[in-house]
């Protein structure tokens, strides 16, 4: 584990690491050991060996060591000292390392966090701003303080096994070009944390294998084989204590957690030495343990390896292209790598990773300093997607050429329909800002289509919700999802020839639009985008409805006239917003502000006044919404709402606990992996997966006889297979070849009272009591419901009349929704939660959505108004493969460049890109042609 703090100033860093220097009795007592220097900065200054702490102190005070001159050139009050990178064994290797005496460990643990040092030092940068420039220069030297401690903070006045090392690194570095000490840049090695946290765990796992420690990974590292998990528990009491405390707070986030045990821990205490703790360690143990502990002691040099299959490099970046590239078109080089390494820990090592992701599929380009890179098959996808705009243009007759009226539409709203029914292009969008009456619009515009044209509008949209609930309640009876349509056969039929009506399209991706595109050409179908992709887009890589408009020249109407918020100064707040850029998120919040509906207040006092202001909301009969960007803070608010339904006898005294299902969203990769499974998790088949065979053992093979709907839990997984127990009480091998059909759940008790407001979490069925036959009601993923009462089977009433079974699991509280859940929603009154563990999930797209969803009125409820205004001013948007390889996205700052032949290079580079993606793009489906310019390119 690698964690990055920044000191706050000098005297805070000479603090902590001071005592390290002085503390005799510490050393002697095993607990820490003296400081050592390391960097080619430091063999610059002339520092060697042990640290002192004069030099360390003149360091901290910015003055050279040896003159104490001043060092860098800029001093200043409350400068910032340097950064602790502070690398962490796993406990089971802190564990062996104190009750087996084998140093050999401590040795493995100071090379990998040596060579891992080593590596970031390479990556050393200074500002430059000389002569109006603004850039990093690559320097390659630090200096830093290397300091060893091999205990926790105590619990009970004892501390646990924690083999750490806090490497100080002091804010300069030489710069070669100007001959002198400067700052360093460390924000870049800050930014790539995990990178370096994933290239540490691989080198010490490597290293432990060498000495016969088999490991095998666990969550984003690893541990030792064979170390029981009551061991790892039992000397784990302070992560314990600082997890149960986050649980108490709602603190979700790492960084929170590390807050939690600064301000909670006990003072580290002396007169233990480590003889003494090492047996108060061992009895600990129980027998079992010492027996577990001695086996897993028990290797030969050189014969660790991992406890499951060895994985090579080429196998680990498959993995991590596969994973990485899934939801985004573009990551960052040191990203790929970092999931690489955590797949193949143990088996590879970073030399290796990086030669690999060098292969040919990937593509990688430097963009403000920072290596990005994309694949191939991202970049076809989406010059096919761009390309079926561009050769439709034109290429129709529009559905009323003569029609200048459309139903009681008037302004901006008779523009966009008119742009649709005048348009010969086989593609028309409409971008329509939230509350700006797009539905109205809509509606009468597929009217006069199918009038006009005689062809029939089907209407479609990205998620169940936005499809078969919303659009439902707008009126489109019979709107459904995109994923329905591309595999429907009878839907497809039906659509030959028609007109494809996609709604919300800026939650659409480019896999998805591309496959929608080469249907409707099947089908001689026109499309009707609609949408606004300045909300939520897809999670699904690819912004595709903004990268039509500004790649292939989608033709796009706006609607900007808001219509959903009554009072003028709530609605000049949400037009600012709308615009979609960093300034108008920054008015939209001013505007707020200056209306009183930004509320400061901190922990539970900020919460219970939501709950009041809520709870005064919904007793005065106006439907309310709460939102909260992250659902850790929603549960906190939903219980604190429930206590309040209680006390007012709103909800009925009865409660029944029901085990509800919670989507682990892995990716594909990751439900293909088995290491990653736990006891208890649920998976539920959404595609059937046929042909059951079983294996000599009785168990059922990988491949074999799944029905679409069916749910197994997760008993255990070994040797690279996932075993599960089937509802008909079998067990069977988890078909992990075909994660694409099926998804992971954890689950919990949840409880559900008479009164309760419940939220369905994914699609499914209910029974309607009384009806004859076929009593199957459709349950949409969105729906709220209120429940009436339990049956004497123990299933669950709800009030339309729908009887939800005991076992359907995929429901939810539904007082609190997130944005994405929230989005096409309209209420009176919306309420908004933004504490400081939700400000990483505050951005443009998640703020526009939350405060645009009232009509009367919206209060935001923040820790720190400061911090969530320049929160909600970050960019939502994802950088696609086309803009990368042109050097052009919205989603990173442009600098300023001295025009230079090198440049001049590059642009003509990029030109000759611009002829090829036209040649493929006329010919959309010639694979060959792509594929003979992506050979040209390469030459």
């Amino acid at each position: 584990m690698l964690r990055v703090t920044p000191s706050k100033n000098a005297d805070a860093a000479k603090q902590y690491f001071g005592k390290s220097m002085v503390r005799s009795d510490y050393y002697s007592e095993g607990q820490e050991i003296a400081g050592l220097w390391g960097g080619k900065a430091a063999e610059r200054l002339g520092l060697s060996g042990q640290v002192d702490q004069e030099s360390y102190f003149a360091l901290c005070d910015n003055r050279d060591p040896k003159t104490l001159e001043a060092l860098t050139p800029r001093q200043k009050a409350n400068r910032r000292a340097g950064y602790d990178f502070t690398f962490s064994t796993p406990k089971s290797v802190s564990v062996m390392y104190e009750l087996s005496g084998d140093q050999r460990i401590l040795d493995a643990f100071l090379e990998a966090e040596r060579e891992t040092m080593r590596e970031m030092e390479t990556e050393m940068k200074t500002r430059v701003r000389k002569n109006g420039r603004d850039e990093d220069r690559l320097t390659g030297n630090m200096v830093w303080a290397e300091f060893v401690h091999f205990t926790a903070r105590p619990v009970d006045g004892i501390p646990d096994p924690h083999l750490h090392a806090h490497v100080f690194a002091l804010n300069a570095t030489w710069d070669e070009t100007e001959g002198r000490w400067k700052a360093g840049q460390f924000g870049d090695l800050n930014r790539d944390a995990p990178y370096y946290e994933a290239a540490f765990d691989a080198r010490l796992a490597h290293k432990l294998n060498a000495l016969g420690y088999a490991t095998e990974r666990a969550g984003l590292s690893f541990e030792l084989a064979g170390v029981p998990q009551s061991v790892i528990d039992k000397f784990s009491r302070r992560r314990n204590e600082i997890e149960k405390e986050a649980a108490r707070l709602g603190v979700t986030t790492g960084e929170g957690k590390h807050s939690i045990g600064y301000r909670n821990r006990e003072g580290k205490k002396k007169g233990k030495s480590k003889p003494q703790l090492r047996r108060e360690w061992n009895e600990w143990l129980t027998h079992e343990e010492r027996v577990a502990l001695a086996t897993a002691m028990g290797g030969k040099p050189g014969g660790g390896g991992g406890a499951g299959s060895v994985i090579d490099a080429s196998q680990a970046m498959d993995y991590a292209v596969e994973h990485c590239f899934e939801r985004a078109s573009v990551t960052s080089e040191k990203r790929l790598k970092a999931e690489a390494l955590r797949y193949g820990v143990g088996s590879v090592l970073p030399d290796a990773i990086d030669q690999a992701a060098k292969g040919k599929e990937i593509i990688r380009r430097e963009r403000y300093g920072e290596m990005l890179v994309t694949t191939r098959a991202v970049r076809t996808e989406e010059l096919q997607m761009l390309g079926f705009v561009r050769e439709g243009r034109g290429k129709v007759d529009p559905f009323g050429k003569d029609v200048e009226k459309v139903g009681s539409l008037e302004g901006e709203q008779l523009n966009a329909a008119l742009h649709v029914l005048h348009s010969r292009d086989r593609v028309v969008g409409i971008r329509g800002a939230a509350g700006t009456g797009k539905t109205t619009m809509m509606k009468a515009t597929v009217a006069a289509i199918e009038e006009n044209s005689g062809q029939q509008v089907l209407v479609f949209a990205p998620s169940a919700q936005a499809s078969r609930s919303v659009l439902y309640k707008d009126g489109f009876k019979n709107a459904t999802t995109v994923a329905q349509l591309l595999v429907d056969e009878k839907l497809q039929n039906q659509a030959k020839g028609q007109v494809l009506w996609i709604d919300e399209a800026g939650l659409m991706s480019s896999k998805d639009a591309r496959s929608v595109f080469r249907l409707a050409e099947e089908l001689d179908s026109r499309i009707v985008l609609s949408g606004d992709y300045k909300q939520h887009s897809a999670v699904a890589r690819g912004d595709a409805f903004r990268l039509l408009e500004s790649e292939a020249g989608l033709d796009i109407a706006t609607l900007t006239h808001i219509r959903r918020q009554k009072k003028s100064d709530y609605r000049k707040a949400v037009e600012a917003i709308s615009t979609g850029t960093a300034k108008g998120a920054e008015k939209g919040f001013e505007l707020l502000q200056k209306m009183g509906a930004i509320v400061e207040a901190t922990g539970e006092q900020r919460r219970r006044m939501l709950v009041d202001d809520y709870m005064d909301a919904v007793g005065d009969g106006e439907t309310a919404l709460v939102i909260a960007p992250t659902h850790a803070e929603g549960m906190d608010i939903t219980a604190d709402i429930r206590d309040e339904l209680k006390q007012k006898n709103r909800l009925g005294g009865h409660e029944c606990f029901f085990k509800a299902r919670r989507n682990t969203h892995w990716t594909g990769a990751q439900k293909g992996d088995a290491r990653n499974y736990r006891a208890g998790q649920v998976v539920k088949f959404h595609k059937a997966v046929a042909g059951a065979r079983k294996s000599k053992n009785g168990v059922r093979g990988t491949s074999g006889g799944y029905a679409k709907g069916e749910s197994a839990m997760v008993l255990k997984q070994e040797m690279g297979h996932v075993i599960i127990l089937r509802q008909d009480g079998s067990q069977a091998s988890l078909p992990l070849d075909h994660a694409e059909r099926f998804s992971v759940y954890e689950t919990r008790n949840l409880a559900v009272a008479p009164g309760e407001r419940l939220r369905i979490t994914e699609n499914g069925y209910g029974k309607v009591e009384g009806r004859p036959g076929d009593n199957e009601h459709r349950l949409n993923n969105g729906d709220i419901f209120t429940v009436e009462g339990f049956t004497k089977k123990g299933d669950i009433k709800l009030d339309n009349g729908v009887v939800l079974p005991k076992d359907f699991g995929h429901i939810a509280h539904g007082y609190v929704d997130t944005s994405h859940a929230s989005q096409g929603k309209t209420v009176k009154r919306v309420f908004i939660a933004v504490g400081d563990e939700s400000l990483k999930a505050a951005n443009r797209a998640q703020w526009y959505v939350s405060v645009s969803r009232g009509e009367l009125g919206v209060k935001i409820y923040t820790e720190n108004a400061k911090e969530l205004k320049a929160a909600v001013q970050k960019s939502p948007e994802r950088m696609s493969a086309t803009e990368l390889l042109r050097g052009e996205s919205d989603a990173a700052p442009k600098k300023r460049k001295r025009l230079d032949m090198r440049r001049i290079g590059r642009y003509l580079k990029d030109r000759m890109q611009d002829a090829y993606d036209a040649i493929a793009s006329r010919g959309l489906w010639q694979q060959r042609v792509i594929q003979q310019k992506e050979q040209h390119y390469d030459r």
